[in-house]
Formats: C-alpha cells, structure tokens, sequence
C-alpha cells in the first residue's frame, strides 16, 4: 500500500476524512493540491498537509536515504510527521509545533495519541522555533538531527531563523529540506542560505510547493538522480518560463503548448545541425 493510502487510513480510523491533490485546474486554487482535513463534511482549518505528489516524492527519497532522527517544524494536524514515520520506521520524528491557534495547539496533544495508536515513533512538542529548539531537543534526548523539514513560518526571516537554529545540531550528512519555497517566492533567502553555508541548494519544481533542499555535496552522487527527476534541472525552469510567457485562453492550447515548444526546440537544433556542417 502508498504511503499516501496508509495515512488516509490513518486519519479515516481516528475519525476524519482527507482531501487532497484536486488538480488547481479544476478548482481554480492551487490550495486545493494539499491535504485538507475535514469531518463530518466540513473542512476544519486552514493549515493545509503536503501534497499527495510530494508524499510521493519523500516515499521516493528515503530509498536513498536512511535518517534515524528527523526534526519536523510545524506539526498542523500531523500529516508530515507521520509520513515521515511511515516511511523511516526505523527513525525517531520528533515536531516542534507553536500552538499559537486552538486548533494547532489540540493537535499537539492528539497528534501524540494518534501516533501511540499507530504504533509510529512520532513525538509533537509544544514550543517554538528557534527559541525553545535546544531546550526541546535536550529533554527530548534528540542529540543530532540527520534530516530536517522546515515548514512553519513562510517568510525568508522565518525560513533562516528556523534553520540556523538546528544547524549547529545536524549531523555532517543532514539534509534540510523546505517546503513552500516557490510557492512563496523564498528561493533568494534559499540560495543564500546555501552558499552561506556551503552546501548544495536544489529546488524541485517538480512538487506542488516547490520544495527546497539543502544537502552536503557528497549526497548528490545518492540523490542527484531523483531531484532531477523532480524538477531540479534548467530544462524545467525553461519548461517553467515558456509557460509563464504565454496567455492561454482554451485547454487545447494549454495541451498543444509543449508541442510547440518541442518543435521549436527541434528548429533549432536543426539549424545549428545544418550550419555546423557547412562550415566544415
């Protein structure tokens, strides 16, 4: 079973309902891509779970790689920490949620129960990032941090505070990966962040948000294949700007967009073809 399916499961069992991955096309609001949360037939709030597409794109990527201590910031209602448990099993997750809503703040506590439940080593604290990270991860005996999802605040002031105060915890191997970083237009903070700290910055315009890591170098030799996979080549930035260029008003257009671009892509190499061989 997907890992998508399994947390459906998850949530249908304690009493709620998921809705997810309808398409912006249809909807008219790229929100509707997300996970949702409803009961008895009402949506409960506005804090939305990662796509089902990028549920896959971490089902793929802990196949590479192996965590044993995850660190989560922003819980919501838990969907990223117990995707994160279904799929490192082996691992500890522990979430770093503000609570600063009623809603955030229950789900602390019945995300626990929840987890306990399931039989998954997910632990949500109340606390918050970066303020209250070491004294969390003291009491929570979380000594190092081997992988990271930042998704709480979207701001660039948000997105570094919250990672330079894990970093001094994270493992030499640790990868840090940030939801939301298209979606909100942070790739500028995301990139200093990178060559500030030397890693390598991937953005993966393959996933509903636009998903951000940061990584050593070493782990593209594991990963590179995958991130290209979801988007992180120029070829999709092109495919990315070439669209963004256009007003289309009908479907069919929208569909015949990248014939088009294919063939003029095709144009060209023609042309470069027949100008190399005349010049030799």
């Amino acid at each position: 079973m997907s890992t998508y399916a399994r947390l459906c499961g998850l949530y249908r069992r304690a009493g709620f309902r998921i809705v997810a991955g309808i398409p912006r096309e249809f909807s008219r609001s790229r929100a509707t891509e997300f996970a949702w949360l409803f009961r008895q037939g009402r949506p409960l709030t506005y804090h939305l779970g990662v796509s089902p597409l990028e549920v896959y794109f971490f089902e793929s990527l802990f196949q590479l790689l192996h965590p044993s201590r995850i660190l989560v910031i922003g819980n919501s209602f838990g969907w990223s920490s117990y995707a994160l448990a279904m799929l490192n099993p082996d691992a500890r997750v522990l979430t770093i949620e503000v609570g600063e809503e009623s809603f955030t703040d229950m789900w602390i506590e019945l995300s626990n129960e929840i987890a306990n439940r399931e039989g998954l080593a997910a632990r949500a604290v109340k606390g918050r990032s970066p303020d209250d990270l070491e004294k969390i991860m003291a009491q929570e005996d979380f000594a190092e941090v081997d992988f990271a999802l930042i998704d709480g605040g979207h701001s660039p002031s948000h997105i570094r505070a919250d990672f330079e105060g894990m970093f001094p915890h994270a493992s030499v191997d640790a990868v840090f990966v940030f939801h939301d970083v298209v979606a909100y237009n942070l790739w500028d903070e995301f990139y200093r962040l990178a060559g500030q700290y030397e890693l390598i910055g991937k953005l993966l315009l393959g996933t509903t948000s636009g998903i951000g890591l940061l990584l050593p170098k070493a782990h593209l030799g594991i990963v590179g294949d995958l991130l290209e996979d979801f988007g992180a080549t120029q070829e999709a930035a092109d495919l990315l700007d070439y669209f963004r260029e256009q007003e289309y008003s009908s479907l069919p257009e929208e569909i015949d967009g990248p014939r088009r671009l294919v063939e003029e892509e095709e144009g060209l190499i023609s042309r470069e073809r027949d100008e190399g061989d005349g010049s030799g």
